[in-house]
């Protein structure tokens, strides 16, 4: 019997493991899918992927950002067809949320054996991190989930050699950069790998030109999306990150590891913060050390075996080489970093399942299994997204006939306009629009036939259409509303509209 079907064999009394993982990753990421609203980068999704398909064409210069053409866009576009709904619309990443737990699951597999391959599933499974993203409508999924099948298949080609496996490589590899540019970051910590086998010979000649030729196909394909990108780069695209964001450090590092491990709706305190961590680093430390404890005392090797090389590369080169960047310009964004989560979340697999005796691997995963359902309980009752739903709400029940609604900035109105479905006169003001005389002009309109004024304030500290009309005395200001995530709403009175 192969040493895999041994170390799995304890499994086969539970054959229905997997199903059970897999229908739990399911409910997980159903569960409250539509408690709280999209958020502007979701209502965004929607609105692009709304577009003529000429739109998401790489071979156009001019036209929307080319980022946003990207392969989620495409696949929603198409899904929009069965409906508008936010459940049906967010039903697509949480499907492909739950390809990535089957993904994960195979990877570990290849890498390791079976009972990994088990437990890295449900650990990704749970991941409140990844069931986030895996209930909003956004690419980082998606990516995650090529990524995945891109390692996995690569793997099987780097070690069989077959052709078919090469050809899903890829298709994979190639449909992971056509929906974000990070997944790059997972390919050349792949070419890492093979340069390490090929040092280290073990890898032929004629496999390690094999793989040459499949990245050189890949490259071809991949040519469009880097002209686009020269394209937006030179148009200096990215430069927000840096306003947003700041600069990058090392506490940035151990935050990952943190989201990495339980996401970022830690409930319960510091105690729960740095119990969770810990267990976390002892499971990703027996992953990838071998610990034996005898009557001599405690021995920890570190064998760094082919597998634990690629998870380790897998992991550590994409955030390596995107920290580095980013002190110049600032790439280190978390919802970027979700397609490396998957090679975390295998060493943490494999090393509960190497913990002896059987009362340790229980108490070390019931820690992690407590923690990470902590962070969900958190996650769940916690509302965190802008509340566009609430807001619409309030202006449908008490917005007039002959009122007007300002928005700053002015492309807020996506989100809105996705809830606020009556024809209300709106004005979009532009969040960088600070010249008083403009300002002034427009609240002198609001103020000329209107009989109430609704200001919605949204991802702008630019308060300047507010100054004007409380400089206006023909306009009382009747009261304000704040909703979730920094969405506020001031309304207004015309006085002459009162007589």
């Amino acid at each position: 019997m192969a040493k895999s079907e041994k170390r799995a064999s304890s499994l086969e009394v539970f054959p229905l493991v997997p199903a059970l993982i897999a229908g739990g990753a399911l409910f997980l990421r159903l569960y409250r899918l539509t408690a709280e609203s999209f958020w502007f980068d979701e209502a965004y999704s929607v609105a692009f992927a709304a577009r003529p398909l000429w739109d998401f064409s790489p071979f156009r210069l001019e036209g929307p950002p080319f980022t946003d053409r990207n392969l989620y866009h495409l696949l929603l576009h198409f899904w929009l067809w069965l409906g508008r709904e936010d459940l049906t619309i967010r039903l697509l990443s949480v499907l492909i949320g739950a390809c990535s737990v089957a993904g994960v699951y195979l990877l570990a597999w290849e890498l390791f054996d079976k009972r990994v391959g088990l437990w890295s599933a449900a650990l990704l499974a749970l991941s409140p991190l990844h069931i986030w993203y895996s209930q909003e409508v956004r690419m980082y999924g998606l990516v995650t989930a090529f990524s995945l099948f891109s390692s996995y298949f690569f793997l099987r080609g780097i070690r069989r050699g077959r052709i078919g496996d090469w050809i899903a490589y890829i298709l994979c590899a190639v449909a992971g950069l056509y929906t974000h540019t990070f997944a790059a970051f997972v390919i050349l910590s792949q070419g890492v790998y093979v340069l390490y086998l090929l040092g280290t010979r073990q890898i032929s000649k004629r496999r390690f030109w094999s793989w040459l030729g499949v990245e050189a196909v890949a490259g071809v394909l991949a040519l469009p999306l880097l002209w686009g990108l020269v394209n937006q780069q030179q148009q200096g695209w990215w430069a927000w990150i840096d306003v947003r964001y700041g600069s990058t450090g090392l506490r940035d590092l151990l935050d990952t590891f943190v989201a990495f491990s339980f996401g970022t709706t830690f409930g319960g305190g510091r105690a729960w913060i740095w119990g969770g961590t810990l267990a976390a680093a002892i499971a990703i430390l027996m992953g990838i050390a071998s610990l034996k404890i005898s009557r001599e005392g405690v021995v920890l090797r570190f064998p760094f075996d082919e597998e634990v090389i690629f998870c380790l590369l897998y992991l550590l080169v994409p955030l390596g080489t995107i920290f580095v960047i980013s002190q110049v310009r600032n790439m280190y964004v978390l919802r970027y970093l979700l397609p490396f989560l998957p090679p975390f979340v295998i060493l943490m697999g494999r090393g509960v399942s190497r913990v002896r005796p059987l009362a340790w691997r229980v108490i070390l995963a019931g820690a992690i299994f407590l923690v990470s359902a902590r962070s969900l309980q958190t996650m769940y009752q916690k509302q965190q997204k802008e509340d566009w739903r609430g807001l619409a709400h309030y202006l449908e029940v008490s917005v007039g006939a002959n009122d007007l609604i300002f928005v700053v900035d002015a492309d807020a109105v996506i989100p809105l306009r996705h809830y606020y479905q009556r024809d209300t006169e709106m004005r979009l003001v532009w969040r960088g629009l600070t010249d008083e005389g403009e300002l002034t002009a427009l609240a002198a309109e609001a103020a000329s036939g209107y009989e109430n004024v609704w200001l919605v304030f949204s991802h702008t500290l630019n308060r300047g259409m507010e100054k004007a009309l409380n400089a206006r005395h023909d306009l009382v200001c009747v009261g304000e509303v704040h909703f979730t995530g920094s969405v506020d709403l001031v309304m207004y009175r015309a006085e002459k509209a009162k007589g």
